[in-house]
């Protein structure tokens, strides 16, 4: 008699419930409380945990004292199980959805230099075109949207990608590329300087987005390669409303998008002092997870957004 394969092991074993016990077990910390949190004996749990180890033969926690520790396979599983649970619940809200009459539900993540109205009219648009699609929208910097791709917590996001080894895992539709400009507020020294140096820059205070972010990535190279000190960061900030605000009303210098900045001149609040930045930030894309099954919302969604792009003169 044949040895079942280890594939065959897991779907005929592997139950929803031991995934939600495992869960709550990284969670928890505790068999005990994990068992009561899933409405489940101490004995029941153990079993199933138990059977875990079996079916991926490896040890998955270390017991002691102090709880249950999880091994590096537990931390590698963990990953792996929080995208299976988000699958799982996306399959409940998508039936709900259907039961109700729904055509589809969208989760997308924004960035927020996402350039105005392009988010509002292809929502508009496709409202009316499909009066029972669902959006919920969700803003975060780029690293955030990516961990919500990639852990299934979002369907789609609007974001920039600059590391080829995440590229390669990703389905990315390019829509726009926008330049930054360099802003202060009106009647800023700097704004009144016939030429602007990079060391003069660093000099001053800025508001910038958070330190990893592509964006504060892109500005420290930009400084590096013009033989400049990195800026001086008095603020991080993302929202680029509070940034366009905090500028305005003080003496520290950022970086908004080419769109913003104009709203900014035109209100008499800012003034670009560097328009030239030399090297083109990387485009805005949508970016969803590659090797899953589609649901038809989403190539309605990246059809008209490249539309409403193109007709804004972004692309």
């Amino acid at each position: 008699m044949s040895t079942p394969s280890f594939d065959k092991l897991l779907t005929s074993r592997l139950r929803v419930k031991h995934l939600d016990l495992f869960s709550s077990v990284m969670d928890l910390g505790s068999l005990r409380r994990a068992a009561d949190a899933c409405s489940m004996t101490q004995p029941a749990a153990t079993k199933l945990v138990h059977e875990l180890e079996e079916m991926f033969a490896a040890v998955l926690f270390r017991r002691d004292k102090r709880g249950m520790e999880p091994t590096h396979h537990a931390d590698v599983l963990q990953r792996h199980v929080a995208v299976l649970m988000a699958d799982v619940a996306r399959a409940q809200e998508e039936m709900s959805l259907a039961s109700q009459g729904g055509s589809g539900h969208v989760r997308l993540g924004v960035l927020p230099s996402l350039a105005p109205g392009l988010l509002t009219l292809s929502v508009v648009r496709l409202l009316d075109r499909y009066p029972r699609l669902r959006f919920t929208i969700h803003e975060a910097n780029t690293n955030e949207l990516l961990d919500g791709v990639a852990r299934n917590e979002l369907d789609v996001t609007c974001g920039r990608i600059v590391e080829r080894s995440a590229a390669d895992e990703l389905r990315l539709v390019e829509v726009y590329d926008e330049p930054f400009v360099i802003v202060a507020r009106a009647g800023h020294p700097t704004a009144r300087a016939p030429r602007v140096d990079w060391k003069a820059l660093s000099q001053a205070l800025w508001v910038l987005p958070a330190a990893g972010t592509p964006m504060r990535n892109f500005i420290n190279g930009l400084f590096s390669r013009h033989r400049a000190f990195r800026p001086l960061v008095a603020v991080e900030c993302s929202a680029l409303e509070k940034v366009a605000h905090l500028i305005a009303g003080s003496d520290m210098l950022g970086l908004l998008p080419r769109s913003f900045a104009l709203r900014g001149e035109t209100s008499g609040e800012l003034v670009v002092v560097k328009r030239d930045l030399g090297d083109p930030f990387v485009p805005v894309s949508l970016i969803s997870r590659r090797q899953v099954k589609r649901p038809p919302a989403l190539d309605v969604l990246e059809t008209m957004v490249c539309i409403v792009a193109g007709e804004l003169g972004l692309r």
